[in-house]
């Protein structure tokens, strides 16, 4: 339980560090070109709506349609963080 409300909250961080970029309001791929120091964006795609099965995970059905960003990030030299983000399709 306590890596879920981990993850939890390190998805929220993510979600508030990205929607404050303002260079990238057009589309979820540009995602993919972000430079962050520290920060590597392994994918950046849009999902349609409809059902979606995470990697390792359960599919889950009838989602809207969302902007899913996966990446690694190294803030020292012996971390690496994985995570993955899901945003609302537009409005971010």
């Amino acid at each position: 339980m306590k890596r879920h409300a981990a993850l939890a909250a390190l998805a929220c961080l993510a979600v508030g560090w990205l929607s404050g970029i303002p260079a990238f309001g057009t589309g979820c791929e540009e995602l993919g070109r972000l430079r962050l120091k520290h920060t590597t964006i392994t994918r950046a795609e849009s999902v349609t709506a409809g059902a979606f099965e995470p990697a390792g995970g359960k599919p889950i059905a009838e989602l809207p349609a969302f902007c899913r960003v996966v990446g690694v990030i190294g803030p020292s030299g012996d971390s690496h963080i994985e995570f993955e983000v899901w945003m609302p399709a537009s409005g971010w």
